[in-house]
Parts: structure tokens; sequence; C-alpha cells
């Protein structure tokens, strides 16, 4: 599974990485803003996570990463829960492409998800994206996200729609 999901990756990152050669050669906006964080509840990392994103270019779409975190138990589920996971920890990494412009994007990506959980036993899922992004233009500001993110592992396929909020600087 895990040559699988390497294998994807490494196929999403090329196919992405040729658009965005693209994309640079026939210019876009220059920004010092391109970095955010966020927080997403039903995506990638599960029942919600915090977030980090940036593109890896000063521009305002193109080639990016997200990588989060996020906490779920210790108490907060009751004894059954802890009794047989006790706190859960996932750590969303993925390569994310932004298409379009004037602060209304596509965004599409792909990445793991690791998960380990203190009561015992860790693994990964894998995710994609596809959904809009909206990011102030050039300035500080708001952002907001709507995804489709189909998760997977060696168990299954499980589709999620996740929404998220944040500030860009």
């Amino acid at each position: 599974m895990l040559k699988r999901i390497v294998t994807v990756l490494s196929s999403v990152f090329l196919l992405v990485h040729s658009i965005n050669l693209k994309a640079q050669s026939g210019g876009g906006a220059v920004s010092a803003n391109a970095q955010q964080a966020y927080a997403e509840l039903f995506g990638a990392g599960g029942l919600y996570s915090f977030n980090y994103d940036q593109r890896f270019g000063k521009t305002e779409k193109g080639l990016g990463f997200r990588a989060g975190f996020s906490a779920i138990g210790g108490g907060s589920f009751g004894d059954d829960f802890n009794d047989v996971f006790g706190a859960v920890f996932t750590f969303p990494l993925g390569l994310n492409l932004l298409a379009g412009g004037q602060g209304h994007y596509f965004e599409g990506g792909a990445g793991i998800t690791p998960v380990v959980a203190t009561g015992g036993g860790s693994g990964v899922f894998g995710f994609t994206q596809l959904g809009y992004r909206y990011q102030p233009y050039q300035k500080k500001g708001f952002t907001f996200r709507a995804n489709m993110t189909p998760l997977f592992n060696s168990e299954g396929f499980f589709i999620s729609f996740g929404l998220s909020g944040g500030f860009r600087w």
C-alpha cells in the first residue's frame, strides 16, 4: 500500500510541477503574501486540523504545499473512546495546485496523513482534494476553502467534504 501511495504522490507531483512550470512561464502576479494558516473541518486531517499552506514561488497561484496537525481524545470523547484509542494524532501533508485568478481559485491536491494513536497502533491514509479556494488577491485577509476530499487506505475508500477558514499574510 505504501508503494502505491508513493507512486500516486510522485505522479501527482510530476503532473503538478509540469503545469506549474507552464504557468510560471506565462507570468503570475507576484505576491509577498503567498502563505496562510487555516482550520479545516472534515478534510484531510479527519474531524478537524490546523494547517499551514504556502506557494513554492511568490505567486498568487501555482504549486504549493500544506502541513497540518490534529489531536483527538485524551478526555474529549469519553471513557470508551479513550480506553480503545487513547489520544489520536493526525498530520496531513500534501501538495496542491491553485489555478484561476483575482482571488478565486480551483484547488487540486494530493497527499498523505500519518495517524498515531497513543493507545497503540498507527497508520497512514492517502487523500486527494478538489475544490474552491477564496483568498484575497495580493493582500492580507480572510481565506475560505471548500473541498471534496477522498480518503483511502488499504482497508477502503471514503469521500469527505471539507470546509476551512483562515488568514493569509
